[in-house]
């Protein structure tokens, strides 16, 4: 092996050498063997051919091609020895690598090159070299003439091969059936000399059969039923074949003889088939109702034939029953409609009829599930009587008497039908005996019932049994022979009603026949009617023993019915309105129950009188006297009497006769008292009374004064208390007619005060003396004192004048008065202005004069003084003379100026001093 692997280093060398400078290397020995072909191992796929080129010479490269290919040649690839180097080793691995992908690429699953595999791994032991050459982008099924060429010496070979045909596409089962399958495909590229299909099956290669290379459709028939096959379709062309397979079942065969039969009493079903032929995995039965929901389904064994549905289904319904085969994932299906029988009714009754007709009452209950009609059979023995068909809701039949013979055993038989099918019940019943005839009350009083009848006209009885009973209560029985025909029950309860019944017996069975019956109810003994009100009389009673529906009671007056009345038992008295006042009536009185009433009892009564109506009291306007007036009282009046009342003290009492006028008077009483006054009309011994309160006028105040007290918003008003009763002082201040301040003040106080008037105005004071809704009042006058004026000051003043002026002074102003003063002495008379005047001169004055001025005002009677002072201008000296007195001075001398004053300012001056002397 190393020896080996030297060799291959050294032939590595010189051929490297070669490719380096090609003519500097002489031909070897080796290289003067020629590369003779040897060609083997073909290997054909639909788009390439591939073929083994064997030479003994050394260095050899061939190429592959082909006229028929219209492409380009291939060049051939040496396979790997053992020894060569890696990287030659890795090329020519790669090289083989791609061109066996491309091979494999274009002949699928069917490209043969196992067997060169095996070449190439072994390599030439003996000497020379194996080249893999490999024509592509060929023709499916074609014939191609290859030429193999040695590039070294030109050497060539050739061989004709052929393409294999490619498989045929979309090869599918287009329709199957339990005995056939349609298939379909498609001829793949390149040419196509026929197809031939294949059919297998487990078993093994069952059809071959050949087909024209343009059919694209075949049907294989006489198949078995749900079995899988393998369908291969073989390409031929050339003597060389492509393949594709798929996998195709048909339909698995129906059951067959379905059928099905009621179970349990119409709550089930049994299913019976026959095994349907060829292959099947399973059978699937499936119970739907008649909409299409499936009740019961399960999956049985092939080789199952029947099934059992227990206590799932409804009697009387229709069902759809489907038994599918099911093999792999195909199924078929037969299916039968069937309808389990109806479910007997159940509870049959046959008993005598409620009725008097002496017929028979056949009820039952209702089967379950569902069902369509009843038909109904009524057998005496043998002998059928009655046969009639009934509705579903019917739940019972009445069998008229009619025909039917009193005491007779019948048997009835009940038929439930649906679809067709029935389910029968049966039972007995025997008619009733005959009933008496002719039952009746023929005697009543309080405590006790008598009842008659007569015999029934045909059947036979034992007896006859009666009951008398109170509601749901039997009272008594009696047992009678069964040739009676009355009896009596003592010792009752007045006005009950009872239920007396009489049954024919005969054997086990009987007849009844009820009355109904009323005891007399008792007569009333407690009762009472008195006066209610002028218009009524209201009866009370007691409920006498005994039951009492209700109570009649009737008003009579002078034996002339006016009212009838029917009072419930729950009520113990009655209202009767509507009736004349004061008069006397009648009341018969009695206890109903049912139709039969008690003894009458009366009783009399009167109505209480009226009072009389449109009641006046009034004062007059006077503080000491009432008078009273009204209007007669309706219905019957004996009199009057008149009382006034001071509280609860009677102060006057007077009777009036009713043909009297309506109307007294009362005097000497108090002033702004409250009295009642109370007028009763009188009828027979019942009276009626009607009150009104009335009040004397109240007294007024004595003396009111209203004084301004010096104060210029306020007028304090005072008075002498009013005699008699009052409650309060009310006292207004009004000016121009409109109340500008009210108060009120208690009566225990005689005074009050007003504040925030305006000054110098005369208001009008009114104290008013009130009494419940009356009043008494007297008014006076009062002024509030007048304002001062305002912002007095003094003016320009001269030597013979003063001016003054002011602002007006608040309120109402009558006039300003204007006054000088010296020395507290009246210089001038007061000089008056008007209320518009705000200033004023004042002359003739003394110059130098200090004065006071005092402005007024005035309001009504009052004034309101405000001064000033003020001083004139002194006036000036006369006959000034300056002389001169001695050395160095002067005199001064001067004749005194008129008026006031109070010293002389000598002042001298020269244009460099001034010098002053007082």
């Amino acid at each position: 092996m190393l020896k080996c692997k030297v060799l291959s280093c050294l032939w590595f060398t010189s051929l490297l050498l070669r490719l380096i400078d090609p003519s500097s290397a002489a031909p070897t020995e080796a290289e003067s063997i020629k590369c003779s072909i040897s060609v083997s191992e073909p290997v054909s796929g639909p788009y390439s051919i591939s073929l083994t080129v064997s030479t003994p010479g050394p260095n050899c490269s061939f190429s592959v091609s082909s006229p028929d290919a219209g492409a380009d040649g291939a060049e051939c690839r040496r396979r790997r020895r053992e020894g060569d180097e890696e990287e030659t080793e890795t090329n020519e691995i790669r090289g083989r690598e791609r061109g066996e992908e491309e091979v494999k690429e274009k002949t699928g699953a069917n490209y043969l090159g196992t067997n060169q595999l095996g070449v190439e791994d072994g390599g030439d032991k003996e000497g020379g070299e194996v080249y893999t050459c490999v024509l592509d982008n060929l023709e499916p099924g074609t014939t191609y003439q290859l030429e193999i060429q040695s590039q070294r010496d030109q050497e060539t070979a050739n061989v004709t091969l052929h393409t294999k045909p490619s498989a045929v596409s979309g090869l599918a089962v287009t329709s199957r059936t339990c005995s056939s399958l349609g298939l379909s495909w498609q001829a793949g590229l390149g040419r196509t000399q026929r197809f031939r299909l294949q059919l297998w099956d487990q078993t093994g290669l069952l059809r071959n059969e050949t087909l024209e290379s343009t059919a694209t459709q075949h049907t294989l028939l006489g198949l078995t039923p749900g079995r899988l096959y393998n369908v291969t379709m073989v390409t031929e062309a050339d003597g060389l074949q492509n393949d594709r397979t798929t996998a195709a079942q048909t339909v698995p065969a129906t059951v067959a003889n379905l059928t099905a039969t009621d179970h349990v009493n119409g709550t089930g079903l049994s299913l019976s088939w026959q095994r349907p032929e060829g292959d099947l995995d399973a059978l699937v039965v499936v119970v739907l109702s008649t909409n299409g929901t499936a009740l019961w389904e399960a999956t049985l064994p092939p080789d199952e034939t029947e099934a059992v549905v227990v206590d799932q289904l409804t009697p009387g319904s229709a069902y759809r029953v489907e038994v599918m085969s099911r093999s792999g994932e195909l199924t078929s299906q037969s299916e039968v409609t069937v309808r389990t029988a109806p479910a007997a009714a159940a509870l049959l009754s046959l008993s005598p009829s409620s009725s008097s007709s002496g017929g028979l009452l056949l009820s039952w209950s209702p089967p379950s599930g569902r069902w369509e009609s009843y038909r109904l059979l009524l057998l005496d023995g043998s002998q059928q009587l009655v046969s009639t068909a009934l509705d579903r809701e019917a739940a019972n039949f009445s069998f008229p008497g009619t025909g039917l013979t009193p005491g007779r055993l019948y048997r009835a038989v009940l038929r439930v039908e649906s679809g067709g099918l029935t389910a029968e019940s049966s039972c007995e019943g025997a008619t009733a005996p005959a009933a008496v005839s002719d039952l009746h009350i023929r005697h009543s009083d309080e405590t006790s019932l008598s009842a008659m009848w007569s015999h029934a006209p045909s059947g036979s009885r034992d007896g006859y049994f009666l009951t008398i009973r109170h509601g749901n209560v039997t009272v008594d029985t009696r047992e009678v022979e069964p040739n009676m025909r009355e009896c009596t029950f003592n010792v009752l309860t007045p006005g009950r009603s009872y239920t007396i019944t009489v049954t024919t017996r005969s054997g086990k069975l009987n007849t009844s026949v009820s009355l109904e019956g009323r005891t007399v109810p008792m007569a009333l003994r407690a009762i009472n009617l008195r006066s209610s009100g002028v218009n009524g009389l209201q009866a009370f009673w007691e409920k006498p023993p005994g039951d009492v529906d209700s109570f009649s009671l009737i008003l009579l007056q002078d034996s002339v019915v006016l009212q009838n009345y029917s009072v419930p038992v729950g009520s113990f008295s009655l209202l009767l309105a509507g009736l004349i006042p004061g008069a006397l009536y009648r009341l018969q009185a009695a206890a109903v129950s049912g139709d039969l009433q008690s003894e009458i009892t009366g009783l009399e009564g009167r109505t209480a009188p009226a009072s009389v109506s449109e009641v006046t009291v009034s004062n007059g306007g006077r503080s000491d006297a009432l008078r009273s007036s009204w209007r007669p009282a309706v219905g019957v009046v004996d009199g009057y009497l008149v009382r006034l009342l001071d509280g609860a003290r009677t102060v006057h009492s007077l009777a009036v006769s009713r043909s009297s006028t309506p109307e007294c008077s009362f005097s000497s009483l108090v002033a702004g008292r409250l009295y009642s006054v109370v007028i009763v009309t009188r009828s027979g011994g019942l009276e009626n009374a009607t009150t009104v309160q009335a009040r004397t006028q109240p007294a007024t105040v004595q003396n009111p004064t209203a004084v301004h007290s010096a104060r210029d918003d306020f007028l304090k008003v005072y008075w002498r208390h009013a005699a008699g009763d009052l409650d309060r002082y009310v006292v207004l201040i009004r000016y121009n007619n409109s109340v500008l301040q009210n108060k009120s003040v208690s009566a225990g106080l005689n005074e009050c005060v007003f504040s925030s008037l305006s000054p110098g105005r005369l208001y009008t004071v009114t104290v008013e003396t009130w009494s419940g809704e009356y009043v008494g009042s007297v008014s006076t006058d009062g002024r509030t004192f007048p304002a001062a004026v305002g912002n007095l000051s003094l003016g320009n003043a001269g030597t013979g004048d003063l001016s003054v002026t002011w602002s007006p002074a608040p309120g109402d102003v009558d006039h300003y008065e204007v006054t000088l003063l010296f020395n507290d002495t009246r210089v001038f008379p007061p000089v008056a202005l008007g209320s518009e005047v705000r200033h004023h001169r004042l002359t003739s004055l003394t110059p130098g004069r200090l004065y006071k001025i005092v402005v007024s005002t005035f309001s009504g009677p009052n004034q309101r003084a405000q001064f000033i002072e003020g001083r004139t201008v002194p006036s000036a000296v006369g006959n000034l003379h300056l002389a001169p007195r001695s050395v160095g001075g002067l005199l001064v001398s001067w004749t005194p100026g008129d008026g006031d004053l109070d010293m002389y300012i000598v002042s001298l001056s020269t244009t460099i001093k001034q010098f002053s002397a007082f």
